[in-house]
């Protein structure tokens, strides 16, 4: 009966330290993603429709002043700004959310990809990074 119910313990606390132990792993991961993609990005492309908007059109928005670009904090907060205009975001590992609408994105080399219905927004992580 002893045999029993120390087997049973054993076997509860072993399931138990697998489920702390996956949880944590979990939390490590995402832990690093955040931090490896934290920063500050500057719009790079711009595609609506299909259709590329030249990078002298960006040059030209960015001489007069008109930037873009976003900044992810590794607590999962940020900001976009929009030619002048900041929004507040949350972001993790697949989504920006941007008053209350939620954008997947795609991370990789550095560079961050926004896609909406119709456009998609590339940002660079600044050099200074």
């Amino acid at each position: 009966m002893r045999k029993t119910v120390g087997k049973i313990s054993s076997l509860i606390l072993t399931v138990i330290l697998l489920a702390v132990f996956s949880a944590c792993a979990g939390k490590d991961n995402q832990t690093d993603v955040m931090q490896d993609r934290a920063g500050t990005y500057e719009l790079t492309s711009i595609v609506r429709n299909g259709h590329e908007t030249p990078s002298e059109d960006l040059a030209l928005l960015e001489e007069k002043g008109l930037k873009c670009g976003i900044t992810l904090e590794k607590d999962g907060s940020g900001v976009l700004d929009l030619f002048g205009e900041h929004r507040k975001v949350t972001w993790d590992e697949e989504t920006i959310t941007a008053e209350e609408k939620v954008r997947q994105y795609t991370y990789e080399d550095g560079q961050l990809t926004l896609t909406n219905d119709d456009s998609e927004l590339t940002f660079t992580r600044s050099a200074d990074q």
